[in-house]
């Protein structure tokens, strides 16, 4: 299965956000691609995987 998570509250990037939507959406993708999903967060424009506990994840893709 495909899972697309649209949001502004992903964690990484320009204006970094913990807490509330950020964490929500961490925590999903992180266990829906630990059980083998395909997770696609779309989100704010300097988002970023690299750098983030997400990376070593092949599974989860982030688009801007």
């Amino acid at each position: 299965m495909k899972i697309l998570l649209i949001t502004r509250e992903y964690p990484f990037g320009v204006s970094p956000k913990f807490g509330g939507g950020g964490s929500h959406v961490f925590y999903l993708a992180l266990s829906l691609s630990m059980i083998g999903e395909k997770v696609f967060i779309l989100t704010y424009n300097g988002a970023k995987k690299e750098g983030s506990p997400l990376e070593n994840f092949n599974n989860i893709n982030v688009f801007q």
